[in-house]
């Protein structure tokens, strides 16, 4: 594509400077021309990404008229105009060739919030749709003149992540000196802080030669030693870890070699920021030994919140991806038309970091390979400091408050979300406000994924630890007893039960995927519905880990219905027969195939023939015998539409429950 030039002014400096005329296509960026003359906002709900507002003006920039612009010297039209010729040169080469430009200036109605400019091409029928580009602009520091005056003083951001190194050391220095006696702390007041059994030594030198002093240690007899924890995706390639085989290897050298990407970036930082000691499961925890293993997931709370800090590998999917590549960053641009000294130099324009794979519900599935993990969540929650490497910049966590190395997001709500889950906000005479901060976590937690089913209880046992008081009763293979009826009527949007046995039927955790529930969390108190007994027998002794096969059930009474898995006339869809003309809808916890048609099943409705705080149904848990023929096991919920049962009863055909005492495994 041929290359645009545009000449560059010889201003010397005994000629006089024009008085800067106003730009017909930027408007010199002066906010009442371009918001006030040019009406509302556009929504740009692409900008949520970045900002978490979407309130920006648009002006569009024909690219003619851009050049034509850009060629009586407009300074910032110059400088849009030479990002444009940029990107095409680079980026996105050979796409004027094919398609039309388009150049949007979008000006924020929050004037902390960057200008952006918007660059992209216009589709053709049965061409690929080219992406699009945004750029925030900055300045290098505050200038009062138009146009310069509405770009906010930017942060540059190094390629090298190793370049910005300092800045976590100074948000960690600065929330130890400040936050410490405020939401930041390691332990309760009083509380005793504990370690990790082991520890990685990461060496005394000063200079390379600690890659050779890398050493396992093991048993600190009660002396405490500030250590840095590793959070971070297994991924399905071999790497090393600690076994029975190497144990004693490990506690006189680890080969730095042996060592996968992830781990020596998490060993590089944490002596960049001063500690030399690290956490990693994988090599503090002996992997093959079910003892040492299920002791220290026990104290995984402690772990992570006592950590003086957690290195969260965000964008790293696998171990041997590594954390500290290089990342887009910052690029300046001249201001080649600059004409008063208070101008200035140059410009830094950067593609915007993604902010909301960050700063949204830290139980809801995120884009970022980490947060689809399902052991990752408590290690996010119950860190005291955490510390995100993405692909675009650093971001820093506390219970005080949520920096980045691009300044924007202290302009959004991540300590919100991280106080949702804190439970000292929770009023303390409250446990149903408990109980709902729980299921609203664990129904989350469900769509992560696990390399093994059976750890879904012991990847959130350590959260289960922080959680449990008298007023929520004790705990069920991740229910609360005190709430439990309430926390069974959970329903299943999408997945599957677990491919080994994981929790009891009853139980959200045997099922991996998307839950939901019609109604919130109550009390026991509230049901018609009894739980009369319980009981769980624990595979390691921790009774917030993984469960012994078949050991688990609850024991209630309440009042029950008899019914028939039928077939929907109309839609095909699994119903339930209450009486020939009283019908419930079937949501199956599993695909309800040919052969469970004409099943007899049990339905018992926790409240009676009332709905529920919702007033859209009447629940009823659905159960099906089991293979000794006298428990029972959940296949799922149903929904008995109460305007169509006003209808419908009859003294001749009515819903008459009994109330019955069943044991649900």
């Amino acid at each position: 594509m041929p290359e645009w030039t545009l000449p560059t002014p010889a201003l010397t400096a005994s000629e006089p400077v024009k008085a800067l005329q106003t730009c017909p296509i930027c408007h010199n960026l002066d906010r009442s021309k371009i918001i006030y003359w040019k009406g509302g906002p556009s929504r740009h709900k692409m900008f949520l990404r970045y900002y978490q507002s979407s309130d920006y003006h648009s002006v569009p920039v024909p690219l003619k008229d851009l050049k034509f612009s850009a060629s009586r010297e407009c300074p910032f039209c110059v400088i849009v105009f030479d990002i444009f010729r940029w990107l095409a040169r680079t980026k996105a080469a050979g796409l004027n060739a094919i398609y039309q430009a388009k150049v949007e200036l979008c000006v924020p109605f929050n004037p902390k919030l960057p200008v952006v400019l918007t660059y992209c091409w216009l589709p053709l029928p049965g061409a690929p749709i080219p992406r699009q580009y945004d750029f925030q602009i900055s300045v290098p520091s505050q200038c009062l003149s138009l146009p310069w005056s509405i770009l906010n003083v930017g942060q540059q951001i190094p390629k090298d992540p190793w370049l910005g190194r300092f800045r976590p050391r100074m948000w960690l220095q600065n929330c130890l000196q400040h936050h410490d006696k405020g939401r930041c702390r390691s332990s309760p007041d009083g509380a005793a802080l504990s370690m990790p059994k082991r520890l990685l030594f990461l060496g005394a030198a000063n200079n390379d030669s600690y890659q050779n002093q890398i050493r396992l240690m093991d048993g600190f007899d009660g002396e405490h030693v500030p250590y840095i924890a590793l959070s971070y995706c297994w991924g399905s390639s071999k790497h090393v870890i600690t076994k029975t085989t190497n144990y004693y290897q490990h506690l006189e050298k680890l080969p730095w070699a042996t060592l996968p990407a992830t781990y020596r970036d998490a060993i590089k930082f944490t002596r960049a920021v001063g500690y030399r000691y690290l956490w990693i499961d994988a090599l503090c925890i002996i992997q093959d030994d079910n003892g040492d293993w299920s002791s220290e997931a026990s104290h995984m709370a402690d772990i992570y919140s006592q950590a003086i800090l957690v290195i969260s590998a965000a964008n790293a999917n696998h171990v041997g991806f590594g954390f500290l590549q290089e990342r887009p960053g910052s690029r300046e641009f001249k201001n080649r038309l600059r004409r008063r000294p208070e101008e200035p130099t140059h410009v830094l324009v950067q593609e915007p970091a993604v902010h909301s794979n960050i700063s949204g519900d830290f139980a809801s599935e995120g884009t970022l390979p980490l947060f689809r993990r399902a052991w990752t969540l408590q290690e996010r929650l119950l860190a005291t400091r955490i510390l995100h490497f993405t692909a675009a910049e650093m971001v820093w966590e506390c219970a005080s408050t949520s920096l980045c190395e691009c300044g924007h997001l202290e302009t959004t709500n991540t300590v919100t979300s991280r106080r949702l889950y804190d439970l000292s906000s929770c009023d303390p005479t409250s446990d149903t406000e408990r109980a709902k901060v729980w299921d609203h976590l664990a129904l989350s937690y469900q769509h992560r994924s696990l390399t093994n089913d059976r750890d879904r209880l012991p990847a959130l046992s350590g959260l289960a630890h922080r959680f449990q008081n008298d007023g929520l009763g004790h705990y069920l293979a991740g229910l609360w007893s005190n709430f439990a009826i309430s926390m069974m009527l959970w329903e299943v949007k999408e997945g599957r039960r677990a491919s080994e046995y994981v929790a009891p039927s009853w139980s959200w955790a045997s099922i991996q995927g998307r839950l939901k529930r019609e109604d919130p969390i109550q009390p026991n108190s509230v049901f018609q519905a009894v739980l009369l007994d319980s009981g769980c027998a624990y595979a390691a002794g921790d009774v917030y880990g993984a469960i012994v096969p078949g050991s688990a059930y609850v024991t209630i009474s309440s009042p029950c219905l008899d019914g028939t898995i039928i077939r929907s006339e109309r839609n095909g869809h699994p119903i339930i027969c209450l009486t020939p003309r009283i019908h419930a809808f079937l949501e199956s916890d599993a695909h309800v195939d040919a052969s469970q048609f004409g099943a007899m099943v049990k339905c018992v409705l926790p409240r009676g023939l009332e709905e529920g705080p919702s007033g859209r149904y009447i629940e009823a848990l659905v159960l099906r015998l089991s293979k000794n023929l006298k428990d029972y096991q959940r296949i799922g919920i149903a929904h008995i539409n109460k305007y169509t049962l006003q209808e419908l009863q009859n003294p001749d055909e009515g819903l008459r429950p009994i109330i019955e005492t069943i044991k649900i495994i």
